[in-house]
């Protein structure tokens, strides 16, 4: 069976550590290479042309060997060869991940997604079998899992598991990051739906492709809710394949959508399992992503206008290389003018480093408030800039798209605290102290997002926004860190050679295993300490379009170089707390 449902007493601690670009380059087994480049023409019912999927890619991941308690799952291998042949079938070119860990996952995830998912015309497909779960919080959300291959069983080790299994609201954050019009995700797994807004659809009449059908969307159809249990020789893989091979085309329009497809197997699904496992269906939550509808054109669409399909498409290609090569040439003869506006920018940004020092040096330093640092008002570059940007894109080739490079932004003055929040100072206000590593002098760690705001508002004060965190942490620097654009033993709290962590980075040394001392470190030009390491800190800002994810910032003692820079973004769930701290603004 593949689903499960447990309930969480209330107040009990979870620790979920944030590692999203701290992961190691994934493995893919990869299908023929001449497979999903092949375009697909998609036609309205009158045979024009509406819509040409320039390349199709699937990921099919399986977990059917588990090692943290739960029950192996033999039948997902063979679920896994015959969703890879009949998409192969369709036109897709498949991935393969069998029995990946969470940062396995994770990896294989990121960077499908960042190799086929910045193309508007491509089309994604993502498939998960294994097991799923569901927990219901303390605060009385039911939270869906997809469980990787190392995940424990939560009814022994539910900190292990929150640590380990991959939630749904991660699946989310995945799907807003595709930038393809669109991406279909089938779970052969069941859970909680809430957080995807998942449904039980009716009898509907089956769909006929038209212009709305080509707008955005990010679809979600799953085995069964938390209630159910799959079995292992699944019927939700039968009707897929079953579906693709023209049985899900229920309008004979030589089209299967995601909607009638969904249609199709829930309709079967429910017959054949005697109502014991109803599928569920949505559309992710967003007005700009829930418009159109997945298609799988079937081999007899693709014949109807296929020849003149592929003449357009080699005409197109043509304008494509022509407006290329006049691009060519428009940036060769702009060249020298782009390298003398860069020097000049370089030339503009000394001078404003130089007009901030001098106004560091200023008397009104002196009327901050005791215990923070006066940070000036003005513009600062939000992000990398210049060299900073190539010199991070060598040190880290995981993040190519730098989340962060912003550019230019105005902050208003505002006071800042000069060192994180001490344990002595926070069990003074909040009357405890929840940190993992105590010490009198020691940053408290272990604090929730809404432990933060409240200590902050308790002493008249305020978290940061993430960019006055940002303009904080550069200290009026335009470098990588505020030293300079590569990482150096002595200046920062990470996972260095003392660290116990695997992806610890031995060519550093900190002299710290865990948390560090407030103030261990040299502070940064604006005289504030430990903006980078130590412990990740909270900020008041959302992460994306995402209201119940916050932004985290700064990295901690259990992160790598790559992802303790000023202008790093990480994304976590205000619940969260492990290795996290804060400090306040106002």
């Amino acid at each position: 069976m593949k689903c499960f449902k447990t309930m969480v007493r209330p107040f009990r601690k979870t620790q979920t550590l944030i590692l999203l670009a701290l992961l190691a380059c994934p493995v893919i087994v990869h299908a023929a290479e001449n497979r999903g480049i092949v375009p697909m023409p998609i036609l309205d019912k009158n045979g024009r042309q509406v819509w040409l999927y320039k390349e199709s890619h699937a990921l099919v991941i399986g977990e059917s060997e588990y090692t943290g308690g739960w029950k192996s799952l033999p039948g997902v291998k063979v679920d896994v060869g015959l969703v890879k042949a009949a998409l192969e079938a369709n036109g897709f070119e498949v991935h393969v991940k069998m029995n990946p860990s969470l940062r396995e996952l994770e990896d294989t995830i990121k960077d499908f997604i960042d190799r086929f998912g910045r193309v508007p015309e491509n089309r994604l497909l993502f498939y998960f079998a294994g097991h799923g779960h569901t927990l219901k919080l303390a605060d009385g959300r039911d939270m869906g899992y997809f469980v990787p291959a190392d995940a424990p069983d939560p009814i022994q080790d539910e900190a292990g598991f929150k640590r380990k299994a991959a939630t749904m609201q991660i699946m989310e954050v995945y799907a807003r990051q595709i930038e393809a019009k669109h991406a279909l995700f089938m779970f052969d797994s069941c859970f909680s739906g809430a957080v995807l807004g998942l449904r039980r659809g009716g009898s509907r009449i089956p769909p006929l492709i038209e212009s709305k059908t080509v707008k955005p969307v990010r679809q979600f159809i799953t085995a069964g809710d938390e209630n159910q249990q799959v079995p292992d020789e699944s019927l939700f893989r039968e009707f897929f394949v079953r579906a693709l091979s023209g049985e899900g085309d229920l309008n004979r329009d030589g089209y299967v959508l995601g909607s009638e497809l969904y249609l199709y197997m829930n309709d079967k699904i429910t017959n054949y399992s005697g109502s014991s496992q109803t599928p569920l269906e949505g559309k992710i939550r967003d007005t700009r992503l829930d418009q159109g509808d997945f298609v799988f054109p079937l081999k007899t669409a693709g014949l109807q206008g296929g020849l003149v399909s592929l003449e357009e498409e080699k005409k197109r290609l043509e304008n494509e290389r022509i407006g290329v090569e006049k691009e060519r040439k428009r940036t060769e003869a702009e060249k020298q003018v782009l390298e003398e506006k860069s020097k000049l920018e370089a030339e503009k940004r000394r001078l404003v480093e130089e007009q901030e020092k001098l106004a560091r040096l200023e008397p009104q330093f002196s009327s901050a408030p005791a215990g923070m640092v006066r940070i000036p008002d003005g513009t600062f570059y939000a992000g990398l800039a210049g060299e900073g940007i190539k010199s991070f894109l060598e040190m880290n080739r995981f993040e190519k798209e730098t989340r962060g490079m912003i550019g230019e932004m105005e902050i208003g003055m505002f006071y800042m605290d000069k060192y994180e929040v001490t344990q002595v100072e926070y069990e003074r206000v909040m009357g405890i102290n929840s940190s993992d590593f105590k010490g009198v002098n020691l940053p408290v760690d272990n604090v929730t997002w809404q432990e933060a705001d409240a200590y902050c508002k308790r002493v008249g004060k305020r978290l940061p926004t993430e960019w006055e965190w940002e303009k904080a942490a550069k200290g009026g620097s335009y470098t990588i860190f505020p030293w300079g654009n590569k990482m150096q033993s002595g200046k920062a709290n990470i996972c260095d050679v003392n660290c116990e962590l695997n992806w610890k980075a031995n060519r550093f040394d900190d002299g710290h295993k865990h948390t560090a001392r407030v103030g261990s470190y040299p502070p940064n030009g604006y005289g504030l300490y430990d903006m980078v390491g130590n412990v990740m800190e909270w900020t008041a800002s959302n992460y994306g379009y995402s209201s119940g994810i916050k932004v985290l910032r700064g990295g901690s003692w259990g992160s790598g170089p790559g992802v303790t820079h000023p202008g790093f973004r990480n994304p976590g769930e205000p619940h969260i707390r492990y290795a996290l701290g804060f400090r306040c603004v106002q």
